[in-house]
């Protein structure tokens, strides 16, 4: 029976591309980079790693997929450590005239992660149920009846919808 042997890593030198600094790819995140499936050793050293994603997470062209807190024991650290991340996106809905989009194009609503879905527009308008004010996630057009959230659920308990 052949027993597997294990791969003897050992320390490598290695210069940076963005720098030119020499750092060194030790054996153990050789040995990581191995388990991982990747084939290609480290290009930048963790300082110019770190730059270079901060740099891309502020980026306004490229929106950020995975923001969020240090990666832990893994080299490069950060990556897909975290979905929630960014700076914004988590505003609350304003009251508006009726009829009136709330937030649209608001400037600084950006973020990352699930914090960066657009702001949910709501209309007001009367509930032809109960007569309440209320709003609605669509702009009613005046042909059907609209219904507040409690309307609408008995409304739907009972079958009418």
């Amino acid at each position: 029976m052949i027993v597997p042997t294990e791969k003897a890593y050992t320390d490598v030198l290695l210069t940076c591309r963005d720098c030119g600094e020499q750092f060194t790819w030790t054996a153990g995140e050789q040995e990581f980079y191995h388990e991982q499936g990747l084939k290609n050793p480290p290009a930048r050293c963790g300082p110019c790693r770190i730059a270079r994603k901060e740099a891309q997470d502020t980026n306004p062209r490229r929106p950020p997929a995975f923001s969020g807190g240090g990666g832990g024991n893994r080299p490069g650290g950060g990556y897909r450590s975290g979905f929630g991340g960014g700076n914004g996106g988590n505003q609350e809905h304003r009251s508006a005239p009726m009829g009136a989009s709330t937030n649209a194009g608001t400037p600084g609503n950006g973020g990352g992660g699930y914090a960066s879905r657009p702001v949910k527009v709501l209309f007001d308008t009367i509930c032809a149920e109960c007569g309440q004010a209320t709003q609605v996630p669509f702009q009613p057009r005046g042909d059907r009846p609209v219904y507040c959230r409690s309307c609408f659920d008995r409304r739907r308990a009972v079958g009418q919808y």
